[in-house]
């Protein structure tokens, strides 16, 4: 049977129909079902009828005979004979003669209502005669007379759910709501405010509760109006003023003003998560009151206004201009007791000017960001008073005159930190830019007991020389600060022993001093993910020859077996390399034996050249991942294409980051 399968494909393939025709007929009188004589089909069966009525395709096709075919013939699921049937069918369909497919279709579904084969060919049938209704409920019967089946079992039957899925939409059970015509639709929800829509729009199935109005969440991108004072007031009431959570992104898109805004929360008690975007013309005062919000965890807000000049920064009960009232401390103070995370866009001017820095005891995860040109903000003030953090994301210039104040309580500040991430803005004055990164430098001289993740992306023109006792230094006077006991200076201890994560861009460092730093990091056998950037050419890193230098002066980084993630930033080697002497990179990571993903970022190379270093890399090691931002268009194809030989994703972009960032108890 298999043979004369075969044989018939062949003729098919060749547009011969006719002989195909017969050798699929051949085959299927071969099996053993029809016992040696011919086999007929059954001429009782109406399956169409049936469809129409409702009624079971299966019990049709089982039970209803009244000729001799179910006496002379039992059932069969041989596949051999399905298949020279269903061959049989399409080359009918291919002739154009639907009436004959139709007919051996509905024998497979009479030889074997168990299997897909037969619903899933009538269904098609069905489809190129334009009546897609009848084929809908074909491919129904089916799911539901396979049902017993795991979907991925056969691929007749994935095409099954397949075609069933194109036609369920149209066929398939209804939402109440889309048998009205639009205008009726629009008449009902014309009162309702686009947070109800969302709402109902992901729950439509579920039973209605208060529950399903306890998140407000204002989407960004709709066309609805904006809510009305009223429609918030129904919106409350729905929720029985137990709302926990309140995210409006883009507070001048829903008109946001400052009687919508009292609304939501003057009832909202049991409030947990408050996020606000930029108000953009508006602005806003916040309730404030001790015990106001027992619940609120977190907090976000976005304080830029576009009508507030430069200088502007947030004030008021809240955010809005200073004749608002008072200073917002008066709003974080009466949610300072509960709050675990706080992320900021624009820093509340008191505490630029170190006043009146509220207490945070359970804060754990905070994010403050600066969009436009703004005074350096005194970090050190706020480390006093939120001791306990563990996150900490700063997009800003930072000052750290005054951090005498604090050497008292130096050993205590941010003791229990285990992410630390800094941003600094491109934009800036020297005397910024310098504070900034003297200020980072206190900053990794705390004494962190579990620390796990540093990300610093620190823009700046450095050489090596330069940066020699920057950022992270290993000498033990703080002295030069103003950190000191009796004249000694204050001793910093070994704070980098759970260091899981190492992520520079942009800021170089000396090897050695980073191998004296972190040799013990790498013994403990917990870093797994370390970034080097290459220097600026300098006094010691010049010629061709620079990199390949500094590279080798990272030899007591070379082959650490807990290293699963390397970043390489702004490296240049040899033209036209022809051995390890010029391209020392792919040897390099060749040592490290469970390196798996590699970022590459140099501007230095032509996408061609960046795609040979890349080859060269893909077979000395056994990397997984490459994240690289040099090569695009149709090279990056090439290359994605020559990548998949060595089983490696090549990705355009940097590494993604989250936040919070995932830690280790």
């Amino acid at each position: 049977m298999e043979d004369l399968i075969d044989k018939g494909s062949g003729c098919y393939a060749a547009n011969k129909y006719g002989d195909a025709l017969m050798e699929f007929t051949r085959a299927m009188n071969l099996c053993p079902c029809a016992g040696g004589m011919k086999r007929k089909r059954c001429s009782c069966k109406d399956f169409e009828g049936v469809a129409l009525a409702n009624g079971s395709i299966f019990n049709e096709a089982m039970y209803n005979c009244r000729c001799r075919a179910s006496q002379d013939f039992n059932k069969c699921d041989n596949p051999l004979h399905m298949k020279a049937l269903d061959y049989r069918a399409a080359t009918f369909e291919a002739m154009g003669e639907l009436v004959r497919a139709k007919k051996d279709a509905g024998w497979m579904l009479e030889l074997a209502p168990c299997l897909p084969d037969g619903y899933l060919r009538l269904g098609k049938i069905l489809r190129l005669q334009k009546n897609t209704e009848l084929a809908w409920k074909m491919y129904s019967a089916g799911i539901d007379n396979t049902k017993h089946w795991a979907t991925s079992s056969s691929r007749k039957l994935q095409k099954l759910h397949d075609e069933w899925q194109l036609l369920k939409r149209r066929f398939g059970p209804k939402d109440p709501l889309s048998c009205f015509p639009s205008e009726i639709i629009y008449m009902i929800f014309e009162n309702f405010d686009i947070i109800e829509l969302t709402v109902w729009r992901w729950s439509l199935e579920a039973e209605g509760n208060m529950g399903l109005w306890r998140s407000l969440i204002f989407p960004n991108q709709t066309h609805a109006k904006p809510p009305s004072s009223f429609a918030l007031h129904k919106l409350l009431a729905r929720a029985r003023g137990d709302v926990r959570q309140i995210v409006i992104r883009d507070p001048a898109r829903w008109k946001l003003n400052q009687e919508k805004m009292t609304i939501l929360l003057q009832d909202s008690r049991n409030l947990e998560r408050l996020e606000l975007g930029s108000a953009g013309r508006y602005y806003w005062s916040l309730p404030r009151g001790r015990g106001q919000f027992r619940k609120l965890r977190y907090v976000s807000m976005d304080t830029d206004n576009y009508l507030k000049p430069p200088s502007w920064s947030m004030s008021g009960l809240g955010v809005g201009d200073a004749a608002a009232g008072p200073v917002p401390a008066d709003f974080f103070k009466s949610i300072a007791g509960t709050l675990e995370q706080l992320e900021l866009v624009g820093v509340a001017g008191n505490w630029l000017r170190q006043e009146d820095v509220v207490d945070f005891p359970e804060l754990k995860v905070l994010r403050i960001e600066q969009k436009r040109k703004e005074p350096s903000f005194p970090i050190f003030p706020l480390a006093s008073k939120t001791r306990g953090l563990e996150q900490l994301c700063l997009r800003m210039h930072l000052e750290w005159e005054g951090v005498h104040e604090w050497k008292n309580v130096w050993d205590k500040l941010w003791n229990q930190l285990k992410v630390l991430v800094i941003f600094m803005p491109e934009k800036g004055s020297d005397l910024q830019v310098a504070k900034t990164i003297s200020a980072v430098t206190l900053l990794t001289s705390l004494n962190f007991i579990d620390l796990q993740h540093i990300d610093m992306e620190i823009p700046w023109t450095n050489s090596e020389n330069a940066s020699e006792h920057k950022i992270f230094t290993d000498h033990a006077a703080l002295s030069r600060y103003g950190l000191s006991h009796g004249g000694e200076p204050i001793l910093r201890h070994d704070k980098y022993q759970d260091l899981r994560t190492i992520r520079l861009k942009e800021f170089c460092h000396v090897p050695t001093n980073m191998g004296r730093i972190f040799r013990e990091t790498l013994h403990n056998g917990k870093l797994h993910t370390f970034d080097i950037v290459f220097p600026l050419k300098g006094l010691f890193y010049q010629g061709l020859d620079g990199h390949a230098r500094y590279l080798d002066e990272h030899d007591w980084l070379r082959g650490c077996e807990s290293i699963r993630c390397l970043g390489l930033w702004r490296f240049r080697f040899r033209p036209n390399p022809r051995g390890e002497e010029d391209l020392p990179l792919p040897n390099f990571l060749a040592s490290f034996p469970n390196l798996e993903t590699l970022s590459l970022s140099s501007e230095a190379y032509t996408a061609e050249e960046l795609c040979s270093v890349i080859e060269g890399i893909m077979k000395a090691t056994n990397i997984k991942t490459i994240y690289q931002n040099g090569v695009t268009g149709v090279p990056l194809d090439r290359l994605r294409e020559m990548a998949e030989g060595f089983g490696v994703q090549v990705i355009w972009g940097e590494r993604p980051r989250e936040w919070p960032v995932p830690v280790e108890n």
